[in-house]
């Protein structure tokens, strides 16, 4: 039987500095993983870990509304990265709204910034036919 792992962070420490144990784990239990990014650092190291390991790693490509706030999202280079035929969805992406500061104008700052994001993350699940 094969299963498989869709959602692992194998590109962030300390899974980084375990990766060949961890790669002969998952082939030994037949196991897949899909590898996603939060940014655009870890999106691309998750495409060289799958192209790396193509018989057990996937990725995807994304960046998380609320990790590396001072990345500026980019359309243009994750679009490139998601055209990776090892780039199996758009993600990490949504809404997440758990640690929010306690001002008003704040929250709706953050709120607004996060449904832009959001919206790019669609825009490119769509141009490249790829599940967000």
């Amino acid at each position: 039987m094969q299963y498989i792992d869709i959602h692992s962070h194998l590109n962030i420490k300390p899974l980084t500095e375990d990766l060949t144990n961890i790669v002969m784990s998952l082939q030994e239990k037949e196991i897949k993983t899909i590898t996603v990014g939060v940014d655009y650092e870890t999106s691309k190291q998750a495409i060289l870990f799958a192209e790396h390991y193509p018989d057990v790693l996937f990725a995807t490509v994304g960046k998380h509304p609320n990790d590396n706030i001072d990345e500026i999202f980019m359309y243009d280079k994750y679009l490139e990265q998601a055209l990776n035929t090892k780039v199996v969805a758009i993600g990490e992406c949504g809404l997440d709204y758990f640690r929010l500061p306690k001002e008003l104008d704040e929250i709706e700052k953050i709120k607004n910034s996060q449904k832009q994001l959001f919206l790019e993350h669609i825009k490119l699940a769509k141009e490249t036919n790829k599940p967000l």
